[in-house]
């Protein structure tokens, strides 16, 4: 995820309804979505680490792909959540928090049953984060392959985390490049980390390598777009920091101007 501005980097992910006037499901979702039997984690493979981390389906997704679909969402509601970010959350404050909002998109693309599932303990920034989703409403309909009649999803807000990796962008390495991570973490900048790599493809294909001090080095060969996450571990006291990647083939890089 992009910085907005030099030295402030809120994370983003989805939405929150503070209103007391919270509205009421529809029949068709469960009243309460932990019960359901199709709760899953959805990991939309363009997305930050961060986002993917903390974005969860809580309802059947029937064997579709909703990726592509909740890289627009998050592009959406980052969107409009940026243009209400307060400034508390901005330089010199840089004021932290967390919101989670977990709500039901339907066939449509409108939303429903928006509610808090957790607040920041700070208005202004449960404010913001409710206005990134409803200034988004409605999304773009389900895509056209789903037989659901909605999907339900949890998103965090995350403001000005204190223990952070750079660079923060969704990098493309090609095969055998090498690209350099550093963690951040504000309260103890002497810390010890653990540098780890991970991938739902690692099992099957080789995944690069990452040093001690978090040098990564993509693999010789790749056939097809690899998705991997890098992790940041400081031993203590426990933090976690993670950011995705891709490893491409050289054809699949930006392509560069042909000079004649």
């Amino acid at each position: 995820m992009e910085t907005s501005r030099k030295g402030f980097s809120p994370s983003v992910i989805l939405s929150i309804s503070l209103l007391t006037s919270a509205l009421a499901w529809p029949q068709a979702i469960p009243q309460q979505l932990g019960e359901t039997n199709a709760v899953q984690k959805a990991t939309p493979t363009d997305l930050s680490c961060e986002t993917s981390d903390n974005l969860e389906v809580l309802s059947d997704t029937m064997g579709v792909d909703f990726g592509p679909y909740l890289n627009r969402i998050v592009q959406n509601v980052r969107e409009n959540w940026y243009k209400l970010i307060p400034q508390e959350a901005r330089p010199p404050i840089l004021k932290e928090g967390r919101v989670m909002i977990q709500f039901a998109i339907m066939k449509d693309g409108t939303v429903a049953g928006i509610q808090l599932h957790s607040g920041s303990g700070d208005v202004e920034l449960d404010r913001a984060a409710w206005g990134g989703i409803t200034a988004s409403n409605p999304f773009p309909p389900l895509p056209a392959e789903f037989n659901g009649q909605y999907i339900a999803l949890r998103f965090h807000f995350v403001y000005n985390a204190s223990f952070t990796i750079t660079p923060s962008e969704v990098l493309r390495l090609a095969p055998g490049a090498s690209q350099q991570f550093v963690a951040h973490d504000k309260a103890a900048k002497d810390a010890v980390m653990r540098w780890t790599i991970s991938g739902k493809e690692c099992e099957k294909v080789d995944c690069g390598t990452i040093s001690t001090s978090g040098l990564y080095t993509a693999p010789s060969s790749v056939n097809a777009q690899l998705v991997l996450k890098v992790t940041a571990t400081e031993q203590s006291p426990t933090k976690v920091a993670c950011r995705s990647f891709r490893v491409v083939p050289p054809e699949k890089v930006a392509d560069k101007p042909s000079s004649h």
